[in-house]
């Protein structure tokens, strides 16, 4: 099952989505939108949660500043509830969000997943593995590619260049006439749009025309509400990363620097034993003979 709950601005104080019991399922690389940043905007009353299990299938919790509050998201999935509570005590902008997913990791041994710096998890001997929250990594495809261009993919996708609703939505001849506040940041080649309805899914438009910074028309029949969520434009170019095939590359590369501090620690241990050998020598005097 697929949810996308969608929240205009002008609802903003009253829509909450309230846990009690339900199960939201969020997959194929899509967002649950949370666009309310009172913090009891999701309320969990104990049962129930939201299931991500894809590190592409988001929640976005648009917090604004923050208020120092408390926001708890009570992701889970059929086995197990891993309610997961964010505190924001500072340093959050005025348009800050919580961005967050969960995933498997191949087995709950952290200690085996570590992070650079950490060197182990145990305690007196023992394992806390169990203990501890797995760690997640948000990995850059163009960062990727300069290092093992081999594991990046290239395909055609969306980009959230626009992530708007909007301010006016019009039916006209040609389709609809999509209105926002702000610059929308459409590329001018831009093609097509991805754009949330209210009641629907995310669904692609092809782009009629680009009137204006602030304006779009889109070839659509039917479009309910007033407004609409536009997450962005398509790209031909849109890189994804292969993390099976970077794993691969990562484990060779591990091999091989393994191999590599193996032989400059027998040539360390060589160049110290002729050192100690040398120094065990008492020094000899070269006399000259006229």
């Amino acid at each position: 099952m697929l949810l996308l709950i969608f929240f205009s601005r002008r609802a903003m104080a009253q829509a909450k989505l309230v846990v009690n019991g339900g199960v939201i399922i969020i997959a194929n690389g899509a967002s649950l939108i949370i666009d309310n940043p009172d913090n009891t905007a999701i309320t969990y009353n104990g049962t129930g949660y939201i299931q991500s299990e894809g590190d592409a299938n988001k929640l976005i919790w648009s917090i604004g500043a923050g208020n120092g509050n408390t926001f708890l998201i009570p992701f889970g999935n059929a086995a197990y509830n891993f309610p997961f509570q964010f505190n924001a005590t500072s340093g959050t902008a005025a348009n800050g969000q919580i961005i967050s997913s969960t995933y498997n990791t191949p087995t709950w041994k952290n200690n085996n997943y570590l992070s650079p710096g950490v060197t182990s998890v145990h305690k007196n001997g023992t394992d806390n593995s169990i203990k501890i929250i797995d760690r997640f990594s948000q990995i850059k495809a163009q960062e990727v590619k300069k290092i093992y261009p081999q594991v990046i993919l290239k395909h055609a996708d969306f980009i959230p260049n626009v992530y708007e609703v909007t301010n006016k939505l019009t039916k006209i001849n040609d389709g609809y006439l999509l209105s926002f506040n702000t610059t929308h940041n459409l590329s001018k080649i831009a093609k097509k749009l991805q754009v949330l309805a209210e009641g629907n899914v995310m669904q692609p438009f092809d782009i009629v025309s680009i009137p204006s910074v602030n304006e779009v028309v889109i070839n659509g029949t039917e479009i309910k509400g007033e407004k609409v969520f536009v997450y962005g434009e398509e790209v031909n170019d849109f890189r994804t990363v292969d993390y099976e095939g970077l794993t691969t590359l990562n484990i060779s590369a591990t091999q091989e620097i393994s191999k590599l501090i193996k032989k400059q620690a027998a040539m360390i241990e060589n160049l110290e034993k002729r050192l100690a050998a040398l120094e065990s020598k008492p020094l000899q005097r070269m006399v000259g003979i006229k």
